[in-house]
């Protein structure tokens, strides 16, 4: 298994937990809630990197090339966000 950098572990954990800018601002802003403008579902770290049909390529071509590294730890598919 590969050693995980500790910078790149820093920028996954929010994106494991859920708690990112762009799912969470509108909390911080009182706007209303963000929904993906192709499923109309609530904007979420898991429906964007596991669920969102729209993104399946990119999904494809970025994130699973990482699959080796992050599979144990950040395995996204059973992530709560």
């Amino acid at each position: 298994m590969y050693e995980i950098p500790a910078p790149i572990l820093v920028d996954l954990h929010p994106c494991r937990i859920g708690h990112t800018y762009l799912t969470q601002r509108y909390l911080l802003t009182r706007d209303p809630q963000p929904y993906c403008d192709d499923c109309l579902v609530s904007l979420t770290m898991r429906h964007l990197l596991v669920e969102c049909p729209s993104l399946t390529d990119s999904r494809h071509r970025y994130l699973y090339r990482c699959r080796g590294i992050l599979a144990a730890p950040y395995d996204l598919r059973r992530c709560g966000a």
